[in-house]
C-alpha cells in the first residue's frame, strides 16, 4: 500500500493544507528523465527543500523585490535549475510530464510550504490537464541574469 499523495491521478484531486500541497509538489518534482516545470509568482529562501535535485528543473518566476529571493535563485540555478523570469505574473502551477499538475495558491517558499503556515490550497490534476508549452509561451518570460 502507498503512503502519500498520488501524484498520478486520473481526476481532480483538492489538495487542502500546506503539508499536502508541499508532499505532492516533492513528489512531482522529484529527481527523473521526465520534464519538470515549476511557475511560481514567488521564490522564497529554502525553496530548494520543495524541488529535490533541481537539475533540469524549468523555473519561472516574478523577479519582484521583496517576493522573490535572488540569492535562492542563484543557489537554484548553481544547481542546475533553468530559471526565466515574468514581470507581473502571480500564477503557481506545478507540472511534471505523465506526472501531474498542481495549480495552488502556494509560492515556492518556506513560508507557504512549510514553517510560515500560511493557509493555502490547491489541486492536483492530471499532467495533460493543461498545454504546458502554451502556457509558458503566453508568459512572455525572459532568461534570468
Amino acid at each position: 500500500m502507498r503512503v502519500g499523495v498520488d501524484v498520478r491521478p486520473k481526476t481532480m484531486k483538492i489538495l487542502k493544507t500546506s503539508p499536502s500541497i508541499r508532499k505532492a509538489i516533492a513528489q512531482l518534482m522529484r529527481p527523473s528523465k521526465a520534464r519538470r516545470v515549476a511557475v511560481a509568482a514567488f521564490v522564497g529562501d529554502g525553496a530548494r527543500a520543495f524541488i529535490p535535485r533541481p537539475k533540469g528543473v524549468e523555473l519561472i518566476c516574478w523577479p519582484k523585490a521583496g517576493g522573490t529571493n535572488p540569492l535562492e535563485l542563484r543557489r537554484l540555478k548553481k544547481m542546475g535549475a533553468h530559471i526565466r523570469f515574468a514581470d507581473r505574473m502571480h500564477m503557481k502551477v506545478y507540472w511534471a510530464a505523465g506526472r501531474g499538475t498542481i495549480i495552488t495558491s502556494a509560492n515556492l517558499s518556506t513560508n507557504a510550504l512549510g514553517a510560515g503556515g500560511l493557509k493555502e490550497i490547491g489541486v492536483l490534476l492530471p499532467a495533460k490537464a493543461i498545454d504546458i508549452d502554451e502556457l509558458i509561451a503566453s508568459l512572455k518570460s525572459r532568461r534570468f541574469n
